[in-house]
């Protein structure tokens, strides 16, 4: 993999923890080699002359560490960027910083995924409630949706009109049980991330047997 420059930072990390390297000066590109034994990086920096017994110095910042917000952000290098997600990345970093809120207010990392849980749930309890009650006016008129296909099973337009005309009648929307779930989705996506990716978790006791949040659970 070959990405031409300039680079700012690059950065080696997995779950939990990360490498970032920054130079002084802007890189022209970083070359990653992967193979079954290993994975290097290539870093160039830009070209610079050296005139005859001269020399060039460049230097790096290295962090090395907890993949946990506040200290990338603390660099200002913007190395917080490695915690987003090309589309979920904004919510899950406020998620983030909501879940680390409730800990203040609860020191117990367990409670405050409870309270944040609740309180998204709490939100949007009014889509949930338009989704139960849109299903249930559906579930209702199956029996009259089953007679018009019986009528007119073989007429597949006249079907469409009429089951089109019992929903205005009725005023039902085909689609209000789905519609109000997905709108919910990327926000629990989001959330989930953070309980899956979040250091702070990493160890983070909850009650009893429950040492780790991290961990999985043993039942």
């Amino acid at each position: 993999l070959l990405n031409e420059g300039p680079v700012e930072w690059m950065a080696l990390e997995d779950k939990y923890f990360t490498v970032i390297v920054k130079p002084e000066v802007p890189l022209e590109h970083v070359r990653s080699l992967y193979s079954p034994q290993a994975l290097m990086h290539y870093i160039k920096p830009e070209t610079a002359e050296i005139s005859p017994g001269g020399s060039v110095k460049h230097n790096f910042f290295i962090y090395a560490g907890p993949k946990k917000y506040d200290r990338l952000r603390e660099h200002n290098f913007g190395f917080e960027r490695i915690l987003h997600t090309k589309v979920l990345g904004g919510l899950w970093i406020y998620f983030l910083l909501m879940l680390n809120f409730f800990y203040k207010l609860f020191h117990n990392y367990g409670v405050a995924i409870i309270v944040l849980s609740a309180l998204i749930k709490l939100a949007f309890a009014p889509l949930t409630h338009m989704s139960f009650d849109s299903m249930r006016k559906m579930q209702a008129l199956q029996p009259k949706l089953q007679t018009l296909r019986e009528k007119y099973k073989d007429d597949r337009h006249k079907l469409n009109l009429e089951t089109m005309a019992l929903f205005r009648t009725h005023k039902v929307n085909p689609v209000g049980g789905c519609l109000p779930i997905l709108l919910q989705m990327p926000i629990y996506i989001a959330l989930y991330k953070v309980i899956y990716n979040a250091i702070e978790l990493y160890h983070a006791p909850f009650f009893g047997i429950y040492k780790d949040l991290a961990a999985p659970d043993p039942y």
